[in-house]
């Protein structure tokens, strides 16, 4: 089982059924999450990849599109338990949290989500904005600006990161990044990220 990049316990004291709420946050690779003993809520957001800047010849390429957000919440059972939550943010075009099929509430029916990556840039164009699926929340990344301005856009939900200014990198998680020109280059994408918060 992958662990990942951080996690985060609560400080304040168990709840009525001893558990402290866990937050997992997700920014590369891939890899599965046990769903803990005790947890009664799960709150899934995931915020896909920013696009890549656009490159011109002669002054500044399309900016990158913003990656898209889905969020959705959970009641966690005891059938849940110890079930397998797989997570992925390094296929390259979708972040995706999928479920277990033998889980009660947390199959992979109910819990199938993805947040797109935004379009690269292209010399002329800015990159259109990630779209999402399987939320109850579900928002597409703004697209990034056209040349000669190429802002990337910014990712959808409520803590997306902006776009990069022209040959600037997207802040993460998942901004567009700026365009750029041949000489100097354009900005990355930023990265993607998953985030369950288990209570």
């Amino acid at each position: 089982m992958s662990l990942p990049l951080s996690t985060l316990v609560a400080s304040n004291p168990a709840g009525a059924g001893g558990f402290i709420p866990i937050t997992d946050a997700y920014t590369t690779s891939s890899g599965t999450r046990l769903v803990p003993s005790g947890a009664i809520a799960l709150t899934v957001e995931i915020y896909g990849k920013g696009g890549d800047g656009g490159l011109k010849t002669a002054g500044i390429g399309g900016g990158g599109g913003g990656g898209a957000y889905s969020s959705k919440s959970f009641t966690v059972v005891a059938g849940d338990y110890g079930k397998t939550i797989t997570w992925n943010t390094a296929n390259g075009s979708n972040a995706t949290v999928v479920g277990d099929a033998a889980a009660t509430n947390l199959t992979a029916a109910a819990l199938n989500m993805a947040a797109g990556k935004g379009s690269n840039g292209t010399n002329t164009t800015g990159g259109t904005g990630g779209t999402a699926s399987g939320g109850t929340t579900n928002s597409t990344g703004t697209a990034g600006q056209n040349s000669p301005t190429g802002t990337g856009g910014r990712a959808a939900g409520p803590s997306g990161g902006a776009g990069g200014a022209a040959q600037a990198d997207g802040v993460a998680p998942g901004g567009g990044g700026g365009g750029g020109d041949v000489d100097f280059g354009g900005g990355l994408g930023a990265t993607p990220k998953i985030i369950l918060s288990w209570t």
